[in-house]
């Protein structure tokens, strides 16, 4: 895979686990198990002897997975990993002997500093991983190298939990966020991947924070639309904003002026980060009508509608407010 393409990968799962595999055996079943929970990328970290073995094990038994090596030090780590089938390489910290002999290949430097950073972009690389994120001052620092160096893609790692990563998210120039909180070392070592699941699951929930967020009604005309909004109004007092195609009653109900998808309405999920929700939502098998995607002026996803309906409803997604 080109390494332009497994950078969107990572930046449209949002999340790398960063884990430490103490045996060969550990790997598959807990590629398996992020797989299930929709998060199918690693960073295997070269802190025990199984890292190769452990990559080279989920390539062979787990296809789909997006499997790095991380704490690359030396080019002998960088070949092994390689070999292995690693299709990405990160360090953690600048070293610029191996950014200049790895610069043919998938990787990413570690930085700290300003300096750093501006060095890393100055020899062409334009995604580094800031490490440790929290200690260097944690979502306000990464603000501020972001105000400084436009373009630059960050993945901050080292401190990050499962209470702090969605705010690092929230930043444009954060592609993913990397940390061991999804599968930290003591439930791999005990394989205890039924925990892990859980964690993957309500880190979800986290990221996207999935809620309804209106109920369409579709209606034949906008006399008809119009008399609705009046009742939730007055029972209500709900009250009616009008656009070209529809009142909202509220933010809780949309009225369509004509009938549009789904033969009894629709239902609107918001979700936090809607291109990667869809993308998530794909990685279940959820199949989404393309040319029903409304965009923002800059190009974000604004909504997009689910091909599949529900009890006669369309189902769409929504940035949430």
């Amino acid at each position: 895979m080109e390494f332009e393409k497994v950078l969107e990968q990572i930046g449209q799962i949002g999340i790398l686990p960063v884990v430490k595999i103490e045996a060969r055996e550990q790997a598959a079943p807990l590629a398996e198990c992020l797989v299930r929970a929709g998060f199918p990328a690693v960073e295997i970290t070269f802190r025990t002897g199984a890292c190769t073995e452990a990559i080279r094990e989920i390539k062979k038994k787990v296809p789909g997975v997006l499997v790095g090596a991380g704490t690359v030090e030396t080019e002998k780590q960088a070949r092994e990993a390689m070999e292995a089938g690693a299709e990405f390489l990160i360090s953690p910290g600048w070293n610029r002997t191996l950014a200049r002999a790895f610069r043919d290949l998938p990787y990413i430097p570690g930085c700290q500093t300003p300096g750093e950073v501006q060095e890393a972009r100055e020899m062409g690389y334009s995604t580094v991983k800031i490490f440790p994120a929290e200690c260097c001052g944690g979502i306000s620092y990464l603000k501020t190298l972001s105000s400084v160096f436009s373009g630059m893609k960050f993945i901050p790692t080292g401190g990050i939990t499962a209470e702090t990563f969605s705010g690092y998210l929230k930043l444009p120039s954060v592609l993913a966020c990397g940390g061991s909180f999804m599968a930290p070392e003591k439930l791999i070592k005990e394989e205890n991947f039924a925990a892990i699941g859980e964690r993957c699951r309500n880190a979800a929930e986290k990221l996207f924070g999935f809620h309804i967020a209106h109920v369409g009604i579709n209606c034949e005309g906008r006399e008809e639309a119009a008399g609705i909004a009046q009742v939730l109004q007055e029972w209500f007092g709900f009250e009616p904003a009008e656009n070209s195609s529809s009142i909202f009653a509220g933010t809780s109900v949309e009225i369509m002026k004509e009938p549009y998808l789904g033969a009894k309405g629709h239902i609107a999920i918001a979700a936090c980060f809607p291109e990667r929700a869809k993308s998530y939502l794909e990685r279940k098998g959820v199949r989404f009508r393309e040319e029903s995607a409304v965009y923002r002026e800059g190009g974000e996803l604004q909504a997009i509608y689910f091909e599949r309906e529900i009890g006669g409803f369309a189902v769409h997604l929504v940035r949430k407010a």
